[in-house]
């Protein structure tokens, strides 16, 4: 069950009537489908759904939304709901024993006066587990509820209370990080409470019970019916919810669980919940019971098999304090495995919610596939402490590791008839043992050090001894102080060519005594080992549930909460160093960086989270004032990429609130009062979330409608719709006068740019003519000043306004809602210095990228020349683009060809080899249409050319030939020759002196040689004539690899050699 703050109720309504009388027959027939009358002990059941918690908010919303759910009679049934994540799924829990797998147990003595085995053990399931607790004084504190079971023949049968009484529990003795619990909540006066009051008055809560550390609560609310007939108007229901930390005030937290809502029958049968002889209603008094189960786990995006060992490694004091102390201040946290390691181990120790480990297993190299394929935990074990121990190298935890897990063997063959032995030491940090017809993990570690007989054909060479019979095996020196044992319950099984899961029973001791398989020449030590964790796993080599058990305080009483478990791999600690193996780790231990940076992001993501739930609430606005108009020099009256860089012209506004509501919001952050502006809702039809630029087209950034501050609510004003103001990231004008609004802009034709001065208002019912002293002042002129005027309308549309007697509401060129009108001083304006040619070249100058085909007819360079960039022309023809990037790179133009450029990729496709007076650039770049090509999208485009040994005007006349060069030193490399159409060897050679790189001493003669179809191959199979033709040579080895090559002085005369071909 995931529950948040603000997500902290399930429901499951039982429908009932408002009358204390019982339902009619025909009443029952329509709540109740027919189904078989079971009547024992009837239990109401909800059909099993997944929800997503809600507040109580959206929960008073949305009751009446919900359908009645089916009222039915199911002999022993249960109604489970399963509650969603955060992300909408439903993580059924797995139950904690597999059916059909056999039973495995530690071995125990089977004296009936043994005690029971000291430390304290808790299970964590689901395909992670997370050991839920603050600090290990809340783990030595906490004590579990699960009664063991009674040892009998050194096996568990029936659960049996051995040193805990419940009866003597107090609520200070309750375990409040236990996995599952039953609430009950007794409503006495149910009549009155189901009759009279309000939903707020008569809702009823239980006493919490605490399970993985938060309060759960049952909640229960009379409520009216929802949607139904007429005639069930007056029938109630009972709102019957689960609370999961309802008085929480942060956000952050959740809880996956599994939860079983019930009406307790007091009475068997039932017909309806009101009819005291149904059984669910007694004295007046109904009881509701919930039994949930949560299990706290650890996320991960698939490897539950090996990260269930971080735990261990986790739980493992001494290597958690020693990774808190790596120097880590200047790793990167996306890619560095101790950062990742850090932040893991702390999240572990402080988080009350899941921890993940994607950027763990990211940080390692596992992608976001081979996260999901099942991990071998020594596989995962390996590779962490690996780069752990590399990381702590010439840091005081240097030796931390190996002084925890390094473990020494020895490898031996010893002759049975010669005193000879050879052996080899070395070290080791984990042992696989076994499992297949061993009885115990004594039997496993037996069969691994006995030694393996080498006779007959298999006999040892001994050197100077000759063949001998020995013995070979291993021995250990000395085991670790945590021993790590992997028990091989996966193998090949050859008889089904497939590897299955090996299901024997094999027992462990709680204390393992290990001295008889350490060398006489090993270290002297008492090898007892006391049993740490234990990894489990139910299921099959395909899949299946994995959970670990830990034991968190070794030196305290044990009471056993699992015994039949499948384990495939333990973990023990030598009894000697338990004090300093599992020290307690407080927060005095971390540095002070560490807790830094996890709290910032920790921050972050609770930020990043709420910010996430507030999207379908808010919405952003950007203000555009007369200041940022201003300072814009274009098309349209501002850029909407320099104002949403501006951070002081975004708001964030509730969608709910209203017109008038909002100019107060707006009013106190601008600084205005609200009778001194006016709000505009500026409409565009473009998507600024497309990537493909061609599908940006605007519209218009114009005024589009007025937000009137004498509306309320919400709604169509003036041809704006003002929902989908809210309902969207939109741009309000913000106009400091009380009129419709007209944008002039001056063409100042000295400095080409054109200046917006502020808004001035037409009265639609004069003409142009009569407001030319107005906008003349407006723009800073004369009022006597003889103006042309211009209205924008498209940025390839500047239409003239000629009718200046015409009334301003019949010029079918200005809106009016507002337009922007450009005007000149018409005693400026000449020939080669006007508004059209200005706009016109406005229109046409783009930003560009001159990039070099690589994929071109050129020769490879091995460090392409760096990206040209400037400004062009759309307009330009294609041999001024040339003269601009011969320029830039020294180069002569008629040797710079050019490429076509598709639209949808931006890629050179082919190359442009003649009409360079008469293509343009647009051609090239594919711009010629209006629906390509919009300048306010200030987008730089990439166009593509090569540098050519010849002039463009010969390629119709050329060969285009790829061949290798050697060069000194054995050193091979691409060249591109252009030898004449119809010529032979001899005309390919010398187009090939012109770029080949001759040695100094060199003969300065090359010659064409055949090397097969390798292309580093350095054999020569053949050397063509100068005389042959190049078209005979091509159409023969158009598949093979051709190279020119420098003669050597000692080599024979190429001249005589008869080519012959092999």
């Amino acid at each position: 069950m995931s529950a948040n703050r603000n997500q902290n109720t399930t429901p499951a309504r039982l429908n009932d009537q408002q009358q204390r009388s019982p339902p009619t027959a025909a009443e029952v027939e329509n709540i109740i489908p027919a189904v078989p009358n079971y009547r024992d002990h009837g239990i109401i059941e909800e059909a099993q759904m997944t929800v997503s918690p809600q507040s109580d908010a959206d929960m008073e919303d949305k009751e009446n939304d919900v359908d009645m759910v089916e009222v039915r009679q199911i002999h022993n049934a249960r109604a489970r709901n399963t509650f969603s994540n955060a992300d909408g799924q439903a993580p059924g829990l797995p139950s904690r024993q597999e059916e059909g797998v056999p039973d495995f147990t530690s071995n125990i003595s089977t004296d009936d006066n043994a005690t029971v085995p000291t430390g304290e053990f808790f299970p964590y399931t689901a395909e992670e587990a997370l050991l839920l607790q603050r600090d290990n004084n809340s783990l030595k504190n906490s004590k579990s509820r699960v009664q063991p079971k009674q040892v009998k023949n050194g096996n568990f049968g029936e659960r049996m209370e051995t040193d805990h009484d419940p009866s003597k529990d107090t609520d200070e003795d309750e375990d409040r990080y236990k996995p599952e619990g039953s609430l009950t909540l007794k409503i006495d006066r149910f009549s009155e409470f189901a009759r009279a009051g309000t939903p707020e008055t008569q809702q009823r809560l239980s006493t919490p019970v605490y399970i993985r550390g938060l309060p759960w609560k049952i909640l229960a609310i009379p409520r009216d019916a929802g949607r139904g007939p007429v005639d069930r108007r007056q029938s109630k229901a009972l709102g019957f919810f689960l609370q999961c930390n309802g008085e929480a005030n942060d956000t952050t937290w959740n809880c996956t669980a599994s939860a079983t809502l019930r009406i307790l029958s007091q009475k068997e049968g039932c017909d309806s919940l009101l009819d005291p002889n149904n059984g669910y209603i007694k004295d007046d008094t109904v009881l509701l019971q919930v039994e949930v189960s949560a299990d706290a786990r650890m996320e991960s995006i698939g490897t539950a098999r090996s990260t269930l060992d971080i735990l261990t490694l986790f739980f493992t004091n001494k290597l958690r304090k020693a990774v808190y102390m790596m120097p880590t201040e200047d790793d990167d946290p996306e890619c560095s495995v101790a950062v990742a390691m850090q932040r893991v181990f702390y999240e572990l120790q402080f988080s009350d919610t899941p921890v993940g480990t994607k950027k763990l297993t990211k940080s390692f190299g596992w992608d976001s596939v081979d996260s999901f394929l099942q991990h071998d935990v020594q596989e995962l074990c390996r590779v962490l402490l690996d780069n752990l121990e590399s990381k702590m190298k010439s840091t005081v935890v240097a030796d931390t590791i190996p002084s925890l897990f390094k473990g020494k063997m020895k490898s031996y063959i010893k002759c049975k008839n010669v005193d000879f032995e050879s052996s080899r030491e070395e070290f080791y940090y984990d042992v696989q043992l076994n499992v297949k017809g061993k009885a115990d993990i004594m039997e496993s570690f037996r069969d691994y050090t006995e030694p393996e007989v080498l006779d007959g054909d298999n006999k040892y060479d001994a050197g100077e001894h000759g063949m001998q019979p020995a013995e070979k095996g291993v021995k250990f020196l000395s085991f670790p102080p945590v021993l790590h044992l992997q028990l091989m319950r996966f193998q090949y099984d050859p008889s089904l060519d497939a590897n299955v899961k090996i299901n024997d029973r094999f027992q462990f001791p709680l204390e393992l005594k290990l001295n008889e398989f350490v060398d006489e020449h090993g270290v002297e030590d008492d090898y007892t080992y006391l049993l740490h964790a234990v990894l489990v796993h139910s299921g099959d080599f395909h899949g299946g549930h994995y959970v670990v058990f830990i034991n968190t305080n070794l030196k305290g009483n044990t009471r056993w909460c699992k015994s039949y478990t499948n384990a495939y791999m333990l973990v023990y600690v030598k009894k000697s160093a338990v004090g300093d193996a599992l020290a307690p780790v407080s927060e005095e231990d971390i540095p002070n960086h560490l807790k830094f940076r996890f709290e910032n992001e920790k921050k972050k993501d609770v930020q990043r989270k709420k910010e996430k739930e507030e999207a379908s609430y808010y919405c952003e606005i950007m203000l555009v004032t007369d200041e940022a108009m201003k300072v814009h020099n274009g098309f349209e009256l501002f850029d909407p990429k320099a104002l949403e860089g501006n951070l002081n012209s975004k708001l964030k506004v509730e969608k709910s609130m209203s017109i008038k509501d909002l100019y107060k919001f707006v009013a106190n952050n601008v600084g205005y009062k609200e009778n001194e502006f006016r709000l505009w809702n500026f409409s565009e039809s473009a998507d600024r979330n497309k990537r493909d630029f061609h599908h940006y087209q605007h519209e218009t950034s114009r005024p589009r409608g007025l937000l009137r501050y004498e509306s309320n609510e919400l709604g169509n004003h003036h041809g704006f719709n003002s929902s989908d103001l809210l309902d969207n990231d939109h741009t309000l004008y913000l106009e400091t006068r009380e009129r419709v609004p007209l944008f002039p802009q001056v063409l100042q034709h000295e400095r080409k740019v054109v200046e917006y001065k502020g808004p001035i208002f037409l009265n639609s019912d004069k003409d142009l003519a009569s407001h030319l002293p107005e906008i003349a002042e407006r723009l800073g002129l004369p009022v006597d000043t003889h103006l042309n005027l211009y209205a924008e309308l498209r940025p390839e549309s500047i239409v003239a306004l000629k009718q200046m007697r015409a009334l301003v509401r019949d010029e079918r060129h200005l809106s009016e809602d507002g337009s922007i009108m450009v005007a000149e001083m018409a005693d400026k304006v000449s020939p080669t210095c006007n508004a059209s040619l200005y706009f016109k070249e406005l229109y046409n100058s783009i930003e560009v990228e001159a990039h070099v085909n690589v994929d071109g007819l050129g020769t490879p360079s091995n460090s392409p020349a760096p990206p040209i960039k400037g400004k062009i022309g759309l307009d330009w023809p294609l041999n001024r683009v040339c003269k601009w990037v011969g320029k830039e790179i020294d180069c002569d133009p008629e040797k710079i060809l050019l490429w076509k450029v598709s639209q949808h990729n931006e890629k050179p496709t082919v190359y442009l080899s003649e009409n360079y007076t008469t293509y343009l650039a647009k051609d090239m770049l594919s711009l010629s249409s209006p629906n390509t090509y919009d300048p306010r999208a200030g987008k730089c485009y990439k166009l593509f050319y090569s540098k050519l040994p010849i002039k463009v005007v010969d390629l119709e006349h050329r060969n285009h030939v790829r061949l290798q060069a050697l060069y000194d030193k054995f050193q091979i490399t691409e060249i591109a020759l252009f030898p004449e159409k119809g010529g032979n060897v001899q005309s390919l050679l010398d187009e090939a002196k012109k770029v080949f790189k001759f040695s100094p001493n060199g003969t300065k003669e090359l010659r064409l040689v055949h090397v097969g179809i390798g292309a580093n191959c350095m054999r020569v199979f053949q050397v063509f004539p100068k005389e042959q033709l190049i078209s005979e040579i091509y159409m023969r080895y158009s598949t093979s690899i051709l190279r020119v090559e420098e003669c050597q002085k000692t080599s024979w005369n190429y001249q005589k050699v008869k080519c012959c071909s092999l």
